[in-house]
């Protein structure tokens, strides 16, 4: 059975999600959000060698999801753009390998392009990021992909009738995140450009997406985003396991 989008994403998103609304089109759902109510950005504690550390809490958990608290994939991309005195445009071959949890404390850091992040001295992401002046703030590019993601969630728990009212979409990968300056009061809409089923692994999908503002311009682009929909029944053994 179906679900309405709107009902699946306040069914997994606790408060203090970011509030993407969701409308039916032609080409699938449609992702709707006004930027100007932007999250609160994260302040880590600099470093020697030019890195930053960042107890994780509750705060930085919320939202996601219900049934466990752990730190969002936009927040990790955010955290790893923080890593640039200037703006970030693009980051390439970003890859989340472990869950985080409020009490875990993260360090980030940035060599020849790579950065990466880490928990007791194990990677929990990694990327490579295109740092530039004119490009936007670290937290405005960690939203982007949780825009798409969640607009995505969205679109596969209303095509696929095997999909639970309660799968938690679960970052994985994406070969590519970009944007370009994105105003204050913009108004953004999430178009699904792509998405499938990964066959050899059930419950794992891969899309891609192109964010417009209100004058139809594109100002951000998800390409091969991978997704994997969980149970949060299971998040306690997905924590268990990321910590070996």
């Amino acid at each position: 059975m179906t679900i309405e989008a709107n009902d699946y994403l306040n069914r997994v998103f606790g408060e203090g999600a970011l509030r993407v609304s969701a409308r039916k089109h032609l080409k699938g759902y449609i992702g709707e959000y006004d930027w100007k109510n932007k999250v609160d950005p994260l302040q880590p504690t600099p470093i020697e060698n030019g890195g930053q550390q960042l107890l994780i809490t509750e705060y930085h958990a919320m939202g996601h999801f219900r049934g466990m608290k752990m730190l969002p994939g936009y927040r990790m991309v955010e955290f790893m753009a923080l890593l640039s005195r200037y703006g970030i445009s693009e980051m390439r071959n970003v890859k989340f390998h472990r869950i985080v949890v409020p009490g875990d404390t993260l360090t980030a850091r940035e060599t020849n392009g790579r950065t990466d992040i880490l928990r007791d001295g194990k990677e929990i992401a990694e990327a490579e990021a295109l740092f530039s002046e004119t490009g936007i703030k670290p937290h405005e590019f960690g939203m982007i992909l949780e825009l798409a993601a969640q607009t995505i969630g969205a679109d596969i728990s209303q095509t696929l009738p095997e999909v639970s009212p309660v799968s938690h979409p679960l970052l994985q990968s994406c070969r590519r995140i970009w944007s370009s300056s994105i105003g204050d009061s913009d108004s953004l809409s999430v178009h699904i450009t792509a998405l499938a089923e990964n066959e050899q692994r059930r419950q794992r999908y891969m899309a891609s997406a192109v964010i417009v503002n209100q004058q139809g311009v594109e100002v951000a682009v998800v390409e091969d985003l991978s997704l994997l929909l969980t149970s949060p029944d299971l998040f306690p053994t997905l924590a268990a396991m990321g910590r070996n």
